[in-house]
């Protein structure tokens, strides 16, 4: 996806990383193609559209009077921690919760986080994509597929890639492919480039994890597909 969000950078006091124009530039050049599962059914969205579109908010006791979370998010609670206290979930129209879960792919966003690199000598640029819902994983015994009803199920899936480029020649060095709870750096050499010499990225079939190609991945104990 070429389109960004937002465009944040934690320090620009090294005198090697880019500028404003720069880094737009290099993510210009260097932002991934993202290719889903011909199955996919859970695709990303911006975070206003899942707001937008019914998402609601739940408080700890008053499960039965949850709220319909602002456009901008100006109501969602701030500033706390991972207590149980809050959580968001999907509007309790079937039909409303159905939509919601696929996503909105033709007006996806993604969000850009940028930040130094190895002492400034290389700049991450982080691509992330949030999903309305992630879907339940599936087992695979030889040629038979089985899918496990809810489990790996969430609603609000984040996801991102890193692409690190060096400030002295701006050549992509490296990509991570986030994946659950970890990743892997894969560097230039290895990694699959579409037609405009951008990386390519592959989702994982209902999580959403990124691969650097396209196959079956054992995670766990289930398999995930590309």
């Amino acid at each position: 996806m070429d389109i960004f969000a937002c465009l944040s950078n934690l320090n620009f006091s090294y005198p090697s990383m880019p500028n404003l124009n720069q880094a737009q530039a290099l993510i210009k050049a260097y932002s991934p193609v993202v290719y889903f599962h011909p199955d996919e059914q859970y695709f990303p969205s911006r975070v206003s559209w899942f707001f937008q579109n019914g998402a609601l908010l739940y408080t700890r006791g008053q499960e039965t009077s949850p709220g319909r979370i602002a456009h901008n998010g100006w109501n969602l609670p701030q500033n706390g921690s991972n207590d149980g206290a809050y959580w968001i979930d999907l509007p309790s129209d079937e039909t409303a919760s159905d939509n919601l879960k696929k996503g909105n792919l033709q007006k996806a966003d993604s969000y850009i986080h940028i930040k130094p690199a190895l002492g400034g000598t290389f700049t991450d640029i982080q691509v992330w994509l949030f999903y309305p819902f992630n879907g339940p994983s599936k087992v695979t015994f030889g040629s038979v597929t089985i899918t496990l009803d809810h489990i790996g199920e969430h609603v609000g899936d984040w996801e991102h890639v890193t692409l690190r480029i060096s400030n002295f020649n701006g050549e992509l060095r490296s990509v991570y492919f986030s994946k659950h709870n970890k990743g892997d750096w894969i560097s230039s050499s290895g990694l699959e480039f579409d037609s405009n010499n951008k990386p390519v990225v592959y989702s994982a079939f209902h999580s959403h994890a990124a691969y650097s190609s396209a196959g079956s991945f054992i995670h766990d104990f289930a398999q995930e597909k590309m």
